[in-house]
């Protein structure tokens, strides 16, 4: 069931709209502008505002007293009584037909690891990792879940509370008054269940005794104590475990300081270990890689919230900590989290719980990840664990595997993303972008001026030479060079641009019409005023963008505008398809000199590049790449 957003839409503004609790439905409701037509924005401030509201209500939780404990016995004994009694009369009729009990051993015992992480969490909250027993197989931790949330959603069903207070007025004539009262009634209804749910040879005790048991303080809600000959973790200088709920903004602040930390990473680990902590080792990592210059910093960057969401989730910040059932839980729970997770300010503050209220809200397409990006997280979960047990000498589970996590593609990756066809091609680039525009901030209008910039030719590009999107609209005025007369793209990573892989570094020939419309102009006009790249205005604003991304907005809506909507959704990747199948078709162009061009690896030794330093012959790559028809 979905948790409540309480918006309240309308045609040009959105609403946060709120009964208060107890208030006749006669009274009008809260409701606050919200101030913007964004529904997801909407929904983030929903959520703050809820939080907001229910603090408020809480401080009128305990104008009335609580319940006395002699009356909250009573009703744990009616209840208790009632439990007992329903479990003589189901093992009575599994006697009498012969079908299998519904309360077996192994599901007793899942009852009541359930029932007490109920009695000490409440029924709003995910099953927390710290209740799961690392001795528990996987069958026994599912049933246990299981029936965790069976029992959490009875009890946050519509009119269950109603029942139970009606229940307890029953036995004691008492009318409870308040919220704090029905948290009362719920913490004795679970208790009595707990009770009830002993093993038979406890159940020959008094019942009494266990339901006063289960009524004392919970000496676990307590601060826990550290035993005094357990030492504490090693952990890297300047680094504090976590103490409260894990959020981002909590694990940004942890990994700064692991950042911070100035320590010698070549040392002696047993006179000098290293600390344990999944901060201190991913920034060690980092630093290992970039002092062999085999990371950058987007690339590093990534490693780094991967690996903070995978604390966040799974709540474990030691790498000596993770057991084969952390990954488990990992990749359960991140099929939970929004697509758009950490897109807002807001989301730096979201705990676990915060993130299963925004994906109960969230439709299913927008949740979870696709199988490569999600097979990305293992790999630097165990790069990490990796390096901590081979480069810095840390014991780790040996039990570990990854591996048996990792998803398949449920798509050929043909299917993924459509290729243009001809057709399509064409009236792609009949656009005003190519055969004149308004004027320069009027690209979509049809009109007589031509504006030649990274929209302009980018995609041309793509289409002309099979490039990736990126890697063409981060080229430098470097990258186009004259070989034997012909020009040609030097594709490599500079400062500001990286490349997919090794094979991604190529020389690929010019196709004519890209030279006939002034590309080689374009690229000697961008040095004359000093600039590195040839489209500067493509410049990622920070480090976590794109070039791409400055062209997102006119390149989706130009697809949109020439290709009725675009159904099919086409994009700068299925330009790459459609060259590739083009010269898939043409029967003089070698397989190798294909993949040579698009910048893949041979699926052998043998189909590895053997020709020149720049791959095969110029030549048989600038045959094939004129092949093609010009696309306007």
């Amino acid at each position: 069931m979905s948790a409540p957003t309480y918006l309240y839409v309308q045609p040009n503004r959105i609403y946060y709209r709120r009964r208060i609790p107890t208030l006749s439905t006669y009274k009008s409701p809260l409701m606050v502008s919200l101030g913007t037509k964004n529904k997801n924005q909407a929904l983030i401030w929903s959520l703050s505002l809820t939080k907001e509201f229910e603090t408020v209500l809480n401080s009128f939780a305990f104008i009335h007293d609580p319940i006395p404990d002699a009356l909250v016995h009573k009703f744990m004994q009616r209840r208790l009584k009632q439990f007992v009694d329903d479990l003589k009369r189901q093992s009575r009729m599994a006697w009498f037909t012969g079908r299998k009990h519904s309360f077996s051993e192994c599901d007793r015992s899942a009852l009541q690891h359930a029932l007490k992480t109920l009695i000490k969490f409440g029924p709003h909250h995910p099953f927390p990792v710290d209740a799961i027993d690392p001795e528990w197989s996987p069958t026994e931790l599912s049933r246990v879940m299981e029936i965790f949330d069976q029992e959490a959603r009875k009890l946050k069903s519509p009119g269950m509370m109603d029942h139970l207070v009606r229940e307890f007025k029953d036995a004691t004539d008492y009318a409870p008054r308040s919220a704090e009262h029905d948290a009362q009634i719920m913490q004795a209804y679970l208790k009595s269940m707990l009770a009830a749910a002993q093993p038979e040879q406890e159940a020959r005790q008094p019942r009494l005794e266990l339901t006063e048991e289960c009524n004392a303080p919970d000496v676990s809600e307590q601060p826990s104590t550290v035993v005094a000959n357990e030492p504490a973790p090693l952990l890297t200088s300047g680094v504090n475990l976590i103490t409260s709920e894990l959020t981002t903004r909590l694990l940004n602040d942890q990994f700064e300081a692991a950042k911070a930390c100035k320590e010698d990473l070549d040392r002696s680990t047993e006179k000098d270990p290293f600390g344990v902590d999944f901060a201190g080792v991913c920034e060690r990592s980092i630093k290992h890689a970039q002092v062999n210059g085999t990371m950058d910093n987007k690339t590093a960057n990534a490693r780094r919230s991967k690996i903070k969401l995978f604390c966040l989730l799974t709540g474990v910040q030691m790498v000596t900590e993770v057991e084969q059932y952390h990954l488990r839980i990992f990749k359960r729970r991140l099929a939970e989290v929004h697509k758009n997770f950490m897109r807002s300010p807001t989301h730096l503050d979201f705990t676990w719980s915060d993130i299963q209220e925004l994906a109960n809200a969230s439709a299913d397409d927008d949740l979870g990840r696709a199988p490569k990006t999600f097979n990305t997280y293992l790999e630097q979960v165990s790069a990490i664990l990796s390096y901590a047990q081979g480069i810095e000498d840390t014991s780790i589970n040996g039990k570990i595997n990854t591996r048996k996590l990792r998803k398949t593609e449920t798509k050929r990756g043909r299917s993924k993303r459509a290729a243009f066809k001809e057709n399509e091609l064409k009236e792609l680039f009949k656009h005003p972008v190519w055969q004149g525009c308004r004027n320069e901030n009027r690209r979509h209008d049809a009109g007589d001026v031509i504006h030649k910039d990274g929209l302009y030719y980018v995609p041309m590009i793509v289409a002309y030479t099979g490039g990736r999107m990126e890697e063409i609209a981060g080229l430098t005025v470097d990258s186009i060079v004259k070989v034997n007369g012909s020009y040609g793209l030097d594709i490599r990573p500079h400062a500001e641009r990286r490349l997919k892989n090794l094979q991604s570094e190529r020389l690929v020939p010019m196709h004519e019409h890209l030279v006939t419309q002034g590309l080689i102009e374009h690229r000697n006009h961008m040095r004359s005023k000093g600039e590195t790249l040839l489209f500067p205005e493509l410049r990622p604003k920070s480090e976590k963008k794109k070039f791409i991304s400055a062209l997102r907005y006119n390149w989706e809506k130009l697809r949109s505008q020439q290709l009725d909507g675009n159904p099919k959704g086409l994009d700068g990747h299925s330009l790459r398809h459609s060259f590739n199948q083009f010269l898939k078709n043409q029967k003089d162009v070698k397989k190798e000199v294909r993949l040579d061009i698009l910048g893949h690896a041979g699926e052998d030794l043998n189909e590895e590049i053997y020709g020149d330093e720049e791959g095969m012959p110029f030549e048989m790559k600038k045959a094939a790449i004129d092949l093609q028809p010009r696309l306007f």
